[in-house]
């Protein structure tokens, strides 16, 4: 029977009992079809000998499988879409983290190079308090630079 199951699912047509393959296998399968692809395979049996189903009831199995394939794929695309979804706001989050991340990075970066180049080219016109100034403002700019990178590096 598990053969005629996987011949149904692999060539999306009926397959065992009463189908024109594999028709010794004990129960009927068919596939679940969609517009694309065949999404599950249903098998059906009973005790009784003989024909499995009449082909009314062949028509009526059809349609119902076709309708429970339909509603198995709407799912299916519903969780796709949500998934879509989560993965846009996942990038969305990244992307702002980013921004944030290289905001608050290149902010005390900025400091500290322009009090350093300060320094590096005026240092000895500058008054000892503005250069004591511009060295603690390098110092105290470092300082928050290293919380920040200890953050991050604590996040991870």
């Amino acid at each position: 029977d598990i053969a005629a199951a996987r011949w149904a699912w692999e060539h999306n047509r009926a397959a065992g009992r009463g189908a024109d393959t594999l028709p010794g296998a004990k129960r009927l399968y068919l596939p679940l079809r969609t517009g694309r692809t065949a999404i599950g395979v249903v098998g059906l049996d009973n005790d009784k000998q003989g024909p499995l189903l009449t082909p009314e009831q062949q028509r009526l199995l059809d349609a119902l499988a076709d309708q429970a394939a339909v509603a198995i794929e709407r799912v299916q695309l519903v969780a796709d879409v949500d998934r879509a979804k989560l993965a846009a706001e996942a990038d969305r989050l990244r992307s702002a983290l980013l921004t944030s991340i290289s905001h608050d990075l290149k902010t005390p970066l900025a400091a500290i190079m322009g009090a350093a180049g300060t320094l590096k080219e005026f240092a000895p016109d500058l008054p000892e308090q503005d250069r004591v100034e511009l060295l603690s403002a390098v110092i105290d700019e470092s300082e928050r630079l290293n919380r920040f990178i200890a953050n991050l590096l604590d996040m991870t």
